[in-house]
């Protein structure tokens, strides 16, 4: 969550809006892919979620790595 205010500071905010697009893509589509066509149960949506997390996460990571972050 930091680094997406760090982004919203420097002015840069679509490397957050990919990364919450990304992350609830990969939740609500991995979940429903997982409870529905593989029938897991809810261990398999978490995992969804947790890979949602993930992305998201490195995502942003990879974002302020970026030359626009170096002053």
């Amino acid at each position: 969550m930091a680094l997406n205010f760090a982004a919203m500071g420097a002015g840069d905010m679509i490397w957050p809006t990919v990364a919450t697009v990304s992350r609830f893509v990969i939740a609500a589509g991995g979940g429903l892919l997982a409870l529905d066509l593989l029938g897991w149960t809810a261990p398999g949506l978490y995992a969804c979620v947790a890979a949602g997390m993930l992305a998201y996460s490195i995502l942003l990571a990879i974002s302020t790595t970026r030359p626009a972050w170096h002053v």
